[in-house]
């Protein structure tokens, strides 16, 4: 041990102020002692670092360099909180995907060659829920921002029906119709109903899709509504 230096060699032997402990030239590591309470540990490797700090009040705290990775547990404090555990072990993921739309009130149109519905003069912008953006009201579709199984239902209500069956259905990327609602029900208020999870690929998408037989003058209620979210 360098003259001067100081160091803890027994139980009960402490100190004060900051341990730093350097590794490799690309690695370290420190605990410390932060300005609004609580400790830091701290790990570094090539600029990049990642630190856990408990808060004096019980908390612990993680997250990483740069907000793409950033994650908090418990707690809030300074940046972006991605996702907490409270003490009752309920976790919310506030950033996870997530979009909610309903079908405005539209004239009558003709759905005999299908026809993507929740887009365009069918949806009503301003009661949009779209958290991450991934849902576009031009086209229709939700596209996955990421990998992973992703939850959808819709809930259509037809006006008036008078022909011979109408279908709902949910499509992946226009190739895959992973879910499918058919009835030949007729009268003043008809409803259909999909719901599924699916696994989709990044960049995927999925629309909900009308199709109606026997009658090209059909009403589309707005208590119709889409939404989908990410399950993991």
């Amino acid at each position: 041990i360098a003259s001067g230096s100081k160091f803890v060699d027994a139980t009960g032997d402490g100190m004060t102020g900051n341990l730093g402990v350097g590794g490799a030239a690309n690695g370290s590591y420190a605990i410390t002692s932060h300005s609004s309470g609580g400790q830091n540990l701290r790990f570094e490797n090539d600029n990049e670092y990642a630190f856990f700090r408990l808060e004096d009040s019980g908390d612990l705290k993680i997250w990483a360099h740069g907000d793409d990775n950033l994650v908090f547990m418990n707690g809030t404090g300074s940046g972006t909180t991605r996702m907490n555990i409270d003490g009752s072990g309920r976790v919310t993921t506030p950033y996870n995907p997530y979009f909610w739309a309903q079908a405005a009130n539209a004239g009558a149109g003709n759905y005999s060659s299908g026809a993507t519905i929740f887009t365009g003069g069918l949806v009503n912008s301003g009661t949009i829920s779209d958290i991450g953006g991934h849902f576009n009201t031009s086209n229709g579709r939700f596209t996955a921002p990421v990998s992973g199984v992703y939850h959808f239902s819709a809930v259509v209500r037809i006006d008036s029906f008078a022909g011979n069956y109408s279908y709902l259905t949910l499509w992946d990327s226009g190739s895959v119709a992973f879910c499918r609602d058919l009835t030949s029900q007729t009268g003043t208020y008809n409803t259909q109903t999909v719901a599924a999870s699916r696994y989709l690929s990044a960049n995927d998408y999925v629309y909900c899709y009308l199709v109606t037989t026997g009658d090209t003058s059909t009403t589309i209620s707005s208590d119709s509504y889409f939404s989908g979210h990410l399950v993991g």
